[in-house]
């Protein structure tokens, strides 16, 4: 298998086709809708050849999909999730890494699942989740394709996806400017951008460090579910849920031909288990 854990989004087209052609499964742990888009043309390809290829894999996208799906596997009927994710760190990333993300950001679109549809949803629809150790935080709405089929798979009725800021400099300052200069031309000072944010999580960022997913869930009964997935260091969070793949994927269960989301492909209770075993906190708040 090629496994690829480096920020270059831009050459995941290229080192899939370079599997496919060497006879290898793939699994990546990249966030990149274009990179998703290449991955999806290849995909009659990867049947055809048996393989096995692994996207979005990870603590973030990856684990949010699979903590939706084991609380689908715990409730009967499940209906409604919001899953929220906080960062705290003062270590975001290298300058080419932090601007691929901001480059993803010039087309950020918040969504929201309710009345049988996704729809648009922005700063109005901003809600304060208590991410526990973190504290309370004021997350706006997000995107996530590994999310976006759920609510039909599962019969969700409401989906909500947050993301919560990192600091006052970085979510107030460095974010609306680099949006603003992304809308006047696609990638306009992004490289600026960048250096700004690793900048302002250097100096702004207070403990406690880490990262936290939260879900809340609802079944169609009443029975609700409250988890905190968090870990002190992010990196090692993404290396942890990574692995947990991993493990299925080595001992067959999660080595199936075709073109895979991990948080689609994976049995979700034992991957949670897994992700405990190797360090990552669950608990009930």
């Amino acid at each position: 298998m090629v496994l690829v854990c480096s920020a270059t989004a831009q050459y995941a087209g290229q080192v899939a086709q370079a599997a496919l052609k060497a006879g290898c499964d793939y699994m990546d742990i990249i966030y990149s809708p274009k990179r998703l888009m290449e991955l999806q043309a290849l995909e009659p390809k990867i049947k055809e050849a048996s393989r096995c290829f692994i996207t979005e894999a990870g603590i973030h996208p990856g684990a949010p999909a699979t903590l939706i799906r084991y609380a689908a596997a715990k409730f009967t009927n499940l209906r409604k999730v919001m899953i929220a994710m906080v960062i705290s760190t003062k270590h975001l990333g290298s300058v080419s890494s932090t601007t691929e993300l901001l480059k993803d950001m010039n087309d950020y679109q918040g969504y929201l699942y309710k009345e049988g549809k996704w729809q648009k949803a922005g700063y109005k629809q901003s809600k304060t989740v208590d991410f526990g150790v973190f504290g309370k935080r004021m997350c706006i709405p997000g995107e996530s394709a590994e999310i976006k089929r759920l609510p039909q798979e599962l019969g969700l009725t409401e989906v909500g996806i947050y993301l919560a800021g990192f600091n006052w400099f970085v979510d107030y300052l460095v974010f609306p400017l680099g949006m603003i200069l992304g809308k006047i031309n696609k990638g306009l000072g992004t490289r600026m951008s960048a250096k700004m944010l690793l900048w302002g999580c250097r100096t702004f960022a207070k403990p406690p460090y880490g990262i936290g997913i939260k879900l809340e869930a609802e079944s169609a009964e009443g029975q609700t579910l409250n988890l905190l997935a968090s870990h002190e260091d992010g990196y090692e969070a993404t290396a942890i849920a990574t692995v947990a793949c991993l493990l299925q994927y080595l001992d067959g269960s999660a080595n199936k031909p075709g073109l895979w989301m991990m948080g689609h492909l994976i049995d979700p209770i034992r991957a949670k288990d897994d992700m405990a075993k190797m360090g990552m906190r669950f608990e009930e708040i």
